[in-house]
């Protein structure tokens, strides 16, 4: 075996899937480990590129499943957008209004539709039963279940908000490193020592992102461990929001890592945890990026990223598994 025992043993898997080899069904870990007499650490590392590439499908405990390379749906021209829409007027939303003119203009048809955040999400009947060109996700719930469902239908699908890396799907976001660093550099050097962020409620996905990325921006900026802030603000299923918060917040306040500043990337979240504030009487300030902003993010940009890779994804010209991150500046209020 070569040097790089995963890499080679990856080219021998992927050569006997494009040979049908396996019909359906792709060999557990470890038995593969043990036909190449490796450890199934190794294994897994061989497994990984295969799964971004498409070519294997995870499938919960029983392993992988052989993607399905000749699937081909009838295109009619109409491309799903799937969005908690709300209060929102989609022609007007920095987002959504630029998207669906870049779809018309290669004419293609936009079907928006407002989605509940659960019912339709978990209903793969649905998704099965309907011939659209595929599926863009913007201001909604999306699961992980979902994208298995999707990418082993050979169903185009694209999410307009960054997804966990192990759900292997396609995605384009902004890259938030360098403003959120910035925006937190901004605050302490105008007397803010405890900064936490609070999440958008309405993205079951982002928890990790969110505590990820503000651990990263700590780091970077060198903040003292005993005045570091984390995240909190995802809802739980049947608690009111609220509620949620309140509980979240008290759970912060007993670590003795009670915020004095908090960054809502949510407004809805942001208004909501100041009713809590006030009723707790806690001096806490709670800032929308908003509110310390003059410039906004280029939702333009974003659209044309989002709407590129899904022709990529629906042209079978990138994997499911691609990703788009987009730069953007900002410019700091005087607050």
């Amino acid at each position: 075996m070569a040097e790089c025992k995963h890499e080679e043993i990856r080219q021998i898997l992927a050569g006997e899937i494009a040979q049908k080899i396996y019909p359906d069904r792709f060999p557990p870990v470890r038995d593969l480990a043990s036909r190449f007499q490796v450890s199934t650490r190794t294994m897994t590392k061989a497994l990984k590129p295969l799964i971004k590439q498409g070519l294997i499908i995870p499938d919960g405990p029983r392993g992988c499943r052989i993607a399905p390379q000749d699937l081909q749906r009838p295109r009619s021209g109409i491309v799903g957008i799937f969005a908690a829409i709300g209060k929102i007027v989609p022609r007007e939303d920095p987002l959504i209004g630029p998207l669906l003119e870049l779809i018309e203009q290669d004419n293609c048809t936009p079907l928006l539709t407002d989605v509940p955040r659960t019912e339709v999400i978990r209903d793969l009947d649905f998704w099965r039963s309907n011939y659209l060109d595929g599926y863009i996700f913007v201001y909604s719930s999306f699961n992980q279940k979902l994208a298995n469902f999707l990418r082993s239908e050979g169903i185009a699908f694209v999410a307009a908000n960054r997804l966990p890396e192990s759900f292997n799907a396609p995605w384009a976001d902004f890259d938030h490193y360098q403003a959120f660093c910035k925006l937190y550099n901004h605050l302490r050097k105008n007397g803010s020592r405890r900064i936490a962020l609070l999440d958008k409620p309405s993205f079951s996905n982002s928890s990790a992102y969110s505590s990820d990325l503000w651990q990263r921006v700590q780091e970077q900026l060198q903040v003292p461990a005993s005045e570091r802030c984390g995240t909190f603000g995802m809802p739980v299923e049947g608690e009111d929001y609220r509620t949620t918060l309140a509980r979240q917040l008290n759970e912060l306040c007993k670590t003795d890592s009670m915020p004095d500043t908090v960054i809502a990337r949510n407004t809805f979240a942001a208004e909501t945890l100041k009713a809590v504030i006030a009723d707790k009487s806690l001096p806490i300030q709670v800032l929308k990026i908003s509110d310390m902003t003059s410039s906004k993010p280029p939702y333009a940009k974003l659209a044309e990223a989002v709407w590129d890779l899904f022709k990529e994804v629906r042209n079978h010209t990138a994997s499911f598994t691609g990703y788009r991150e987009i730069p953007y500046n900002i410019t700091i209020k005087n607050i």
